[in-house]
């Protein structure tokens, strides 16, 4: 059997579909599992996914992607949309017109009509549902609907190879910000990481920020403004986040994929204040740090999230969340 799980981005939506893959490996271990990917991102599955059963996508060009499913054609037996956009249903329907799945309320609501069965009753962005649960959702449907395989709910983020964690080299506490995002609605205020940072007792913890080197000169102005000896990562590939967030003792950002990368890595130790998520125009509820804490606008506002990458079409909801609340929340309350 074979089957193809697509998935194209971005960093946070393709580590919330690993337990997906978890669960289609568990219950169908003979199964050659493939994942269609963007090959600029492809390496933050490393830790999960085989070399060998990632098929990268070069560019997003259109006709770069129906090239590459026309090549796929006819080599899966089942093919699983979990983007839920146009263009991947089309591709799901190329590479098998008579096996495809998707949601039934995917994000862009065409995109069912080229499946040949959809699955799950809610609406994906509204619903209060984790992202990781209503993937999960899919692939039991899919298992027990298609294959008439009773799953079995299970979230793992066991690596495909076990990383041994580094001794640590300082006897304070590890402590890393993640501020740097895409959505300019997601940014916490540099002012309230300024003022946070001036609140840690660096002679308690060894401070770290990371991004990636576009967001370089982002940091550096945090650091100056606040004056605090952080030390900036930005050099790092995904797959060695992995072992970097795994040594920290409190993790505080905001919704963005190295966010999501630290709570798939720290998951098992099931550490509540490990892992702080500052949410704004995006649900914690859906898609916070899974099995950590986040304090989310749309609860702090008693309001639907807006979902909106602009801080003008979002009403700036994320400035509801104050540097106090997230001292508090991650007990760094001096």
């Amino acid at each position: 059997m074979r089957i193809l799980i697509i998935k194209l981005s971005s960093i946070g939506d393709l580590i919330h579909c690993v337990p997906a893959y978890r669960q289609l490996k568990k219950h169908l271990p003979h199964a050659k599992i493939d994942w269609l990917v963007y090959k600029n991102l492809s390496s933050c599955l490393e830790n999960f996914v085989e070399q060998d059963n990632r098929i990268e996508l070069e560019d997003k060009n259109f006709f770069t992607l129906i090239k590459k499913a026309q090549s796929l054609k006819s080599q899966y037996d089942y093919v699983i949309d979990l983007q839920g956009l146009f263009k991947t249903a089309l591709l799901a329907k190329i590479i098998n017109a008579k096996s495809s799945y998707g949601f039934n309320f995917p994000r862009e609501s065409w995109a069912k009509y080229f499946y040949t069965k959809s699955f799950c009753d809610f609406v994906s962005l509204n619903s209060k549902k984790h992202i990781i649960e209503q993937n999960l959702e899919l692939i039991e449907s899919f298992l027990e609907q298609v294959l008439n395989i009773k799953a079995n709910t299970e979230i793992d983020f066991s690596f495909a190879s076990p990383i041994e964690p580094k001794k640590q080299e300082t006897e304070k506490k590890q402590l890393c910000i993640i501020p740097a995002t895409t959505w300019e609605s997601k940014h916490w205020h540099i002012n309230n990481w300024v003022e946070l940072l001036k609140r840690i007792d660096c002679s308690q913890y060894e401070i770290y920020a990371t991004g990636s080197p576009a967001n370089s000169k982002y940091l550096n102005s945090i650091r100056e403004l606040s004056a605090t000896p952080l030390k900036i990562i930005d050099n790092k590939k995904l797959p060695e986040l992995f072992d970097f967030y795994g040594q920290m003792d409190t993790i505080i950002g905001v919704d963005t994929g190295p966010l999501h990368i630290a709570a798939a890595s720290l998951f098992a130790k099931k550490d509540q204040k490990k892992i702080i998520g500052i949410y704004g125009p995006t649900s914690a509820s859906r898609s916070g740090p899974y099995g950590f804490s986040a304090l989310s606008a749309d609860e702090i506002l008693a309001k639907q999230a807006s979902n909106k990458k602009t801080l003008s079409a979002d009403e700036n909801s994320i400035d509801s969340i104050s540097v106090d609340m997230v001292l508090e929340s991650a007990s760094l309350v001096l």
